[in-house]
């Protein structure tokens, strides 16, 4: 769109698997406890809760965008590279990720200029949110 102001962001990339049985559990779990805490944070633009059925088992991503690296930093501490994990987290995932990744990332306003966070669940086509360069460490 013409006119559309583009935000550079700064989107941080949570993996973890969990049962296929346990995947509608998690999501509210997830979507309740890390999603709406990270979007309350100061400098947060929005974020994604995806899903995804693979080998059996169920993929889960917490793909979060941010102003700066100071943002993030506030919300999850010093240690950006860790995961923040919530009680509860424990009793439905098989395979948590030991570190989150990073990405530079270019957001676009909905017509109407709003910038909304959206739950997808059970996409094959990850890929297509997230198309971005790996954020290099500082």
């Amino acid at each position: 769109m013409k006119g559309t102001k583009i935000t550079k962001a700064i989107g941080r990339l949570w993996h973890g698997v969990a049962s296929k049985q346990n995947l509608p559990l998690i999501l509210e779990h997830l979507s309740a406890t890390r999603l709406r805490g990270s979007l309350d944070a100061k400098g947060n633009l929005g974020g994604l809760l995806l899903s995804r059925e693979s080998n059996g088992a169920a993929e889960v991503y917490i793909l979060t965008l941010w102003e700066s690296e100071d943002a993030i930093r506030v919300f999850v501490g010093d240690n950006v590279h860790a995961p923040v994990y919530k009680p509860g987290d424990e009793g439905y995932l098989v395979s948590p990720e030991p570190t989150v990744k990073f990405f530079d990332t270019q957001i676009m306003p909905f017509e109407d200029g709003s910038r909304q966070s959206a739950e997808v669940i059970g996409s094959s086509s990850f890929q297509r949110v997230a198309i971005a360069e790996e954020h290099r460490e500082r």
